[in-house]
């Protein structure tokens, strides 16, 4: 006969893991982490080595009905195809980055100045930079290129933004790797707490915005028109992108650039998207908030023609 071995108390120790409430959002900083007077049993064979936390800003974005974009990529379909769903994913930051600091009108900062990563897997988008006001804009600005790009193509995205204790690794010759309290905050406000459409911030995040937003140095000022016209506050309380800025609002590129082929493909997928969901009220909600959203950023512009009617 086998003899068990017994599990004795002294080699396990309790550790606080449950997180804080604020604002309808869990606050995972409040999470203690572990250090060599508190381990965990089993999980400390990391070298001593290895990296630590740093504090940074994450986004989280999904893409919504990607099983059904899936299937019909399976079946031939003509609206979704393979190629259409890879080149949604494949994302080039380096560009976006670009794009960005044309937007201020401002050369790049040295490449570990901000620690810009990105990665992909299935249907989801995780970005992360280290947490400075220009850290917290470039991601901004990322998540709006996402989500604005994505509509375009008629794929729906939701997300959640956050600060915190992170890891973030996409070295070469190695797996990308993210973990942290700040990652978990995230991915909770994108399948928890968001609901509808949108990309929303955590508590910290929104309070870093504001600073940025209210901050008096002039020479910070593309940067506050920037942040300011890319994020608003939703009429049920969350704080979160502007998806439709760049046709709302002038400030956010004062550029002569217009952006009448977006306004086309925003109408075009959303029209579709809510004959498609005329069977499914719960689903419709959620088209005709993210249309009502489009028609009311377009009603003074030149776009104005492109209402959708979603009654």
């Amino acid at each position: 006969m086998t003899k068990k071995s017994k599990v004795t108390s002294k080699n396990t120790s309790k550790i606080k893991t449950t997180p804080a409430l604020v604002d309808d959002v869990f606050d995972f900083s409040d999470i203690p982490e572990n250090d060599d007077s508190n381990p965990i049993q089993g999980e400390d064979d990391a070298p001593r080595t290895a990296d630590k936390y740093e504090d940074r800003y994450v986004a989280f974005i999904d893409i919504l009905g990607f099983k059904e974009l899936i299937a019909s990529s399976v079946r031939g379909s003509s609206e979704v195809s393979t190629s259409m769903i890879f080149n949604a994913l494949n994302i080039r930051h380096e560009s976006i980055e670009n794009n960005f600091f044309n937007l201020l009108d401002r050369k790049p900062p040295i490449e570990n100045e901000l620690d810009f990563k990105v990665h992909s897997f299935s249907d989801c988008v995780v970005a992360s930079c280290k947490a400075t006001p220009l850290g917290l804009v470039l991601l901004l600005f990322f998540c709006w290129q996402i989500s604005s790009d994505w509509l375009s193509k008629s794929f729906l995205s939701r997300g959640g933004l956050a600060r915190g204790n992170l890891i973030h690794k996409t070295n070469e010759g190695g797996a990308a790797l993210i973990f942290g309290p700040a990652f978990n905050q995230a991915y909770k406000i994108e399948s928890e707490i968001a609901d509808l459409p949108r990309l929303i911030f955590s508590k910290k995040v929104r309070l870093d915005h504001l600073s940025i937003k209210h901050d008096s140095n002039p020479e910070n000022k593309r940067l506050k028109a920037v942040t300011s016209a890319l994020v608003e506050k939703f009429s049920d309380g969350p704080t979160g992108i502007d998806i439709f800025a760049h046709l709302r609002n002038d400030e956010f590129d004062p550029s002569t650039q217009s952006y009448d082929g977006d306004a086309v493909q925003y109408e075009r997928a959303l029209s579709s998207h809510l004959n498609s969901a005329c069977d499914t009220p719960h689903f419709y909600r959620k088209i005709q908030w993210l249309a009502e959203r489009f028609n009311n950023a377009i009603l003074r512009s030149a776009y104005a023609d492109k209402h959708i009617d979603t009654i």
